[in-house]
């Protein structure tokens, strides 16, 4: 379920900084309700040079180009160079990236495409189904991809260090979910869990 996107750009200097993370080796001792330990997905750590590894296969790709171009005929919009470019600079990293970090990313690449174009452009790839938006600490709104994803990823959050670990549910854990969901004569479609905490690990991890 995603949440209402507004086409209104911030001013590019009050937008929030992204945070900067790298792909580290795994967490140690995660665990969730159970004990069971959950699937890692990705780690990342604050301040930490970006590392773009995370670029979809090249099939992925151009399925993720064929949707959002499609996506464009539907609303009566072209596919331009501008954005062409933006959502090239978006898919070329698995990372969670503030619409201000997208822009400064962008910006290495073409200096003359503006933070508008780029913040306008980010909402439409969001509508398109190919990222989605999220919200993990007040006023902080970070947007990944989700190109070639088969399954439902979950976040732990470090709320010392903004720390972000995406880890998937286990599958009896879901199953209990949704028969908490039938008790109470729902009918599960989405999960959305945002563990916040504080990491113990190692700090070079």
């Amino acid at each position: 379920m995603q949440d209402m996107v507004t086409d209104t750009a911030p001013n590019r200097n009050t937008a929030p900084r992204a945070l900067r993370r790298q792909r580290c080796n795994g967490p140690k001792n995660l665990a969730i309700m159970d004990g069971r330990t959950p699937t890692l997905r990705r780690d990342y750590a604050m301040n930490d040079k970006p590392h773009d590894t995370g670029e979809p296969d090249p099939a992925h790709r151009a399925e993720a180009i064929r949707q959002f171009e499609a996506f464009l005929r539907r609303k009566g919009l072209k596919q331009t160079r501008q954005r062409e470019l933006i959502l090239s600079t978006f898919l070329a990293t698995d990372e969670h990236l503030t619409a201000d970090e997208l822009y400064r990313r962008v910006q290495n690449r073409n200096p003359e495409i503006g933070f508008a174009t780029v913040y306008r452009t980010l909402h439409l790839i969001v509508d398109s189904g190919i990222a989605r938006e999220r919200e993990f600490l007040a006023g902080k709104k970070y947007y990944e991809h989700v190109v070639g994803e088969t399954r439902e990823h979950h976040h732990l959050i470090c709320r010392d260090t903004d720390r972000i670990v995406e880890f998937y549910l286990p599958d009896d854990i879901r199953k209990k979910l949704e028969a908490i969901a039938r008790e109470h004569d729902f009918e599960l479609t989405d999960v959305r869990l945002e563990l916040f905490g504080r990491y113990v690990g190692d700090s070079d991890d």
